[in-house]
């Protein structure tokens, strides 16, 4: 019962974190930062801040949706290993 309760919390902070990022995409859209520089970085936002809310939809039943908390812990890898 921890474990899933800590899941849990995990999972909330980490939907949040992804569905923040979608605030930093629009400023910084809005303002024309990334215009003629790689679309790499908008791309990777807008992927995890589409990740934010199905992994605070998780929040519920984890058991039922360990696919999506695994592919949300398999885009944080790549963040890791740099």
């Amino acid at each position: 019962m921890k474990r899933e309760r800590a899941l849990q919390v995990v999972l909330v902070l980490v939907g949040l974190l992804y569905s923040f990022w979608g605030y930093l995409l629009f400023d910084n859209l809005w303002h024309s930062r990334w215009l003629g520089h790689s679309d790499v970085m908008p791309m990777f936002l807008s992927l995890n801040t589409a990740l934010g809310p199905c992994l605070l939809l998780a929040v519920k039943q984890p058991a039922k949706h360990r696919l999506m908390i695994a592919y949300g812990y398999g885009q944080a890898l790549p963040m890791r290993s740099r």
